[in-house]
């Protein structure tokens, strides 16, 4: 068991690394791939609707929707864990959060919110949900808050890391609430709308801000499953092969003919006299147990 647990600690050591870096180069393929089915007129006239559906990440349907929800549902999985671990219970609501926001990429809830509230206010170029889900958005962002600054003992590195998805998901946001204005602006270059770019830019954002999170909190998971599981338990040792009652009873007479000999108080053996000189050594006798 000794053996099994140094290899889960090696395995899990660089895991949270690994899968953030290989989601992070996935998010930045799936964005390549979306510009050039939207800014290209060469690639939009010769692939066909359906292929660049699959890698439009402004469509709920796409593969860019599909890892956000993952990467949400493994920051709230990371959260619910450093709240069992911690007994905080901040990790847990930010769980909550973030597994909200998982289903909001899913099924488009502030979307259709947006939709639902439209008839009832007036809020000019800006999107309804973003007026509505304001305040909302700032109790969220006092959570993160939160979070953020019991992570934030975990080292620069992670620090860099909060700061860094903190930023992307900031931009992407407000780029996102003024994706009406944009429209309204009605801004042109090579032909192509500025939403055109902003859209994927934005896009982009939102999976590169929660990747750099869950290698945070992940992180922090990992070491602190690594505080928890600490030395091996009794059970490791009763594992072991037990020894023979005669293995325990030589080992013991060995230890103490050893110790006997080794003691300052041992007595010195007496010089063989002439005629035991003759008769050379004594024979040694050796008793055989019964």
């Amino acid at each position: 068991m000794v053996d099994q647990q140094r290899e889960v600690q090696q395995i899990a050591a660089p895991l949270a690394a690994a899968l953030c870096r290989w989601l992070a180069i996935s998010a930045l393929g799936l964005a390549l791939a979306n510009a050039a089915g939207r800014w290209s007129y060469r690639v939009a006239s010769s692939v066909s609707a359906d292929v660049r559906d699959i890698f439009d990440m402004s469509l709920e349907t796409s593969l860019a929707t599909w890892l956000s929800i993952t990467v949400f549902l493994l920051l709230g999985g990371c959260c619910f864990g450093l709240g069992r671990l911690r007994r905080r219970s901040a990790f847990y609501a930010g769980g909550v959060l973030f597994v909200y926001l998982s289903a909001d990429d899913g099924a488009m809830l502030h979307e259709r919110l947006g939709r639902v509230l439209h008839p009832y206010f007036d809020t000019g170029p800006v999107f309804v949900w973003v007026v509505v889900l304001a305040p909302l958005f700032v109790v969220a962002g006092l959570l993160v808050v939160v979070l953020f600054w019991e992570a934030a003992g975990a080292g620069r590195g992670h620090r860099r890391l909060l700061v860094a998805g903190s930023i992307a998901m900031a931009a992407a946001l407000g780029i996102e609430a003024m994706e009406g204005v944009v429209v309204d602006a009605e801004i042109r270059w090579r032909g192509l709308p500025l939403e055109r770019y902003t859209g994927v830019l934005e896009e982009f954002l939102e999976l590169l801000g929660p990747i750099l999170w869950l290698r945070v909190f992940g992180g922090l998971l990992e070491s602190d499953f690594r505080r928890v599981s600490g030395p091996p338990s009794r059970d490791v040792e009763l594992a072991e092969p037990r020894r023979t009652h005669l293995d325990q009873l030589a080992v013991g007479v060995t230890a103490r003919a050893s110790a006997r000999a080794g003691s300052p108080g041992s007595r010195a053996r007496r010089p063989l006299g002439p005629d035991a000189q003759k008769r050379g050594p004594r024979p040694q006798v050796i008793s055989l147990p019964e």
